[in-house]
């Protein structure tokens, strides 16, 4: 484990100073304490800045996060000086922090590994081999299996030059929900996992294809071309074989499958039938049975990797779903006769799950309201 974590020192010095960790936040510490072996070495690093410096810091330039830099450079450069004097002045201040954005080395990252599933609220990567790691939400991790170097810079996972080097066996990626996360595979592959997608991968792909599978969940493919090495998605329902294409599978619903093609082409097999897409086109399997839909609506299909979700005539069952999926909330419907209601309407990711309860309770249909922490709908 390198000797510096940002993220670490940011939750730290929020919890010490300020006390206003959220819960999401709150995990994310749990997290470091468990798998973080110098966890208490920071934590004793942060109590050692007086009280006073920090607040006053952060008071004049009006950011928390610089004063977090300012103490990661500081440990890295084992400087001996008190904070106090590196702080000193604005002017002094602002190149610290110009310096640490800019001059912060690559090699600069974490790793978290684990041989249980830790008290750990974000994606997870279980190797082959069983070992569970902990991804970051947020900064960059190094993650080293083997003989194989992965990078997770802001949840996108990518190989390091030169590294998939490893084993034959299957590696699965885990999204929870609230979460997005990418990865682009050893032969260039790109794709796209959406919130509750499990989604698995060899870390090098040998012989004459290419196989992943999803095992549940949403992803998107921007798939790398070589004609003399298919690729093949496998999903619960039946393989999609491509060579060099972007498509969407949806197979959050059991035993129902969706795939979209958006360019080149696809052959999606589900049984003993194998039906093939243009682009454009879009393929349903679904309890064994495979049907294919010459249009679909691409902004609907695929506005979630914006962070959007558009609801056409959703019931509020379908609602509730999203909302479990994207922010992790249940839906407590009160009323039986509102489970069935259907609204239009749009689902930001990115914005306070407030702002959409406002726009639906707007249109008098229903009522969503909180209460004892639970949303409800009547």
């Amino acid at each position: 484990m390198m000797k510096d974590n940002l993220r670490l020192y940011e939750l730290l010095l929020k919890q010490h100073y300020y006390g206003d960790l959220t819960p999401e936040e709150r995990e994310e510490l749990k997290a470091f304490e468990a798998l973080n072996p110098r966890f208490y070495e920071y934590q004793a690093q942060i109590q050692q800045v007086p009280i006073e410096e920090a607040r006053s810091f952060s008071g004049n330039i009006d950011s928390d996060a610089a004063l977090e830099d300012v103490i990661a450079r500081a440990n890295r450069l084992r400087r001996k000086t008190r904070v106090r004097k590196m702080l000193a002045g604005t002017a002094a201040v602002a190149a610290a922090v110009m310096l640490v954005i800019f001059l912060r080395p690559q090699q600069e990252v974490s790793v978290y590994q684990a041989a249980h599933t830790p008290n750990h609220s974000g994606a997870t990567l279980t190797l082959a081999s069983g070992e569970l790691i902990a991804m970051n939400d947020t900064g960059r991790q190094a993650i080293v299996a083997g003989v194989t170097t992965l990078n997770n810079n802001n949840r996108s996972l990518t190989f390091a030059e030169g590294a998939p080097e490893a084993g034959n066996g299957l590696n699965t990626l885990t999204v929870p929900a609230k979460l997005d996360f990418q990865i682009e595979l050893p032969d260039g592959t790109k794709v796209w996992l959406n919130s509750t997608t499990r989604f698995r991968f060899p870390f090098r792909f040998n012989g004459d294809t290419r196989e992943v599978f999803i095992d549940q969940g949403e992803a998107y493919f921007q798939v790398a071309q070589n004609a003399n090495k298919p690729f093949t998605v496998h999903t619960p329902s039946g393989p999609v074989k491509v060579l060099g294409t972007e498509f969407n599978v949806n197979a959050y619903t059991e035993g129902k499958v969706i795939t979209s093609l958006v360019s080149g082409k696809v052959a999606v097999s589900s049984g003993a039938r194998t039906i093939e897409l243009a682009p454009g086109n879009e393929a349903v399997a679904k309890e064994g049975e495979l049907m294919k839909n010459k249009d679909f609506d691409m902004t609907n299909t695929l506005s979630w990797r914006e962070g959007i979700h558009y609801f056409n005539n959703a019931t509020i069952s379908e609602v509730g779903i999203m909302l479990k999926r994207w922010f992790d909330v249940e839906l407590v419907i009160d009323n039986p006769h509102a489970a069935a209601v259907e609204i239009r309407g749009k689902l930001f990711r990115g914005q306070p799950l407030n702002n959409f309860i406002t726009q639906i309770n707007d249109t008098k249909l229903v009522t969503f309201y909180w209460q004892n922490n639970e949303l409800h709908c009547r």
